[in-house]
This record gives structure tokens, sequence and C-alpha cells, in this order.
């Protein structure tokens, strides 16, 4: 919480210093993750609405594609589901707009765990498989160790235990190999 605290006030140093509106935009999104983080989430809320308004005003695609995906998070956490769906798909459709896979893929994985919070397990296994054909295409490992151990939870819960290992042990591998020490302790947990 500690190392929280003191990112979150250089950033708001940062932002009052910023020069370009790339600098604002940017410390007000990070800002609004650290808050999502420190569980301040009517502040993260609007730290993303904030960073959302200066990419509106700007007009940058990718800046829109960016605050959308922060903001269903906010959404998410705040409770105001139908607009963290929104957000999300707005975002994925920017992402595939720019051609940006991994965006697409990062956001895939916010709106499944939407899904997981809601209970429709059959909807997150749809959109993380979305995530997986595209991160295995683009070859965005890291992403792919998280969309497996997600979609092994979502096997879980639906009691498909083979499933839910094939996928939790494919995405030990890939933690594994790339030394991603949080993924891999969440797998591990799951097996």
């Amino acid at each position: 919480l500690v190392g929280l605290r003191r990112s979150l006030l250089l950033l708001q140093r940062g932002k009052k210093t910023a020069v370009t509106q790339y600098q604002s935009f940017r410390a007000t999104s990070l800002i609004g993750n650290i808050y999502i983080r420190m569980g301040n989430l009517n502040n993260a809320l609007k730290s993303h609405q904030k960073a959302l308004q200066i990419a509106e005003l700007q007009g940058n695609t990718k800046w829109l594609a960016t605050a959308n995906s922060n903001i269903s998070s906010s959404y998410k956490y705040t409770g105001n589901i139908d607009n963290a769906i929104t957000s999300a798909k707005t975002a994925v459709n920017l992402y595939q707009q720019l051609g940006d896979a991994n965006g697409q893929v990062h956001t895939l994985i916010r709106l499944g765990l939407v899904y997981e919070f809601l209970g429709q397990f059959d909807k997150n296994i749809v959109t993380l498989r979305k995530a997986e054909r595209l991160a295995r295409r683009h070859n965005i490992q890291q992403n792919l160790a998280v969309i497996l151990n997600n979609l092994g939870e979502c096997y879980q819960h639906l009691y498909a235990m083979e499933d839910a290992l094939a996928c939790h042990q494919e995405g030990l591998k890939i933690a594994q190999a790339l030394d991603i020490h949080a993924v891999e302790i969440d797998l591990h947990r799951n097996l």
C-alpha cells in the first residue's frame, strides 16, 4: 500500500505539471488504476471519467480505447455492470479498428471478468476463447497464461474438471517459461 500511495503522489504531481494532453491523459488514467488497487473506487471512477473526457476532446482513437477499457473496470467495481460491459465492448471494437491485438486481448480479459462476476460462465468462456485465439495468433504469451487460468476457473465453476485441468496445466507451463510468478502461484492454487 505504501508503494501505491507513493506512485499516486508522483502521478498527481506529474498530472499538475503535464505539458501535453497525452501526459495529462496518461497520468489521469494511471491514477484511476491505482485508486482501483487501493480500493478507492469512487475516485477511480472519477479519474477514469476524466481520462475519457480528455480522450473524447482529443478525438484520439487509441486514447478512447484505453479510456473505455479502464473505465470498464471502474464500472464493474462500483456495480454499474451495464456500463462496464458497454465500455469494454466499445474498447474492443476500437482496438480492433486500430489493429491492436494486445489491447483487444487485455480488454476481452476484463470483459470476461465482468461475466464471471455475474456468474455468466458460458459468456465468459466465449469471451476468453476469443481472447485466446487472438493471443495465440499474435503470440501474446503473458496474457495467454492469464486467459488459460481464467478459463480453467470457469470450467471449474461448471464442473468441467478435465477442461479446467488442461487449461491450468498449459497456463502453468507458459507462466513458468515466462517467469510470471503471480500467475504461476494462482495456477498452482487451481491445480
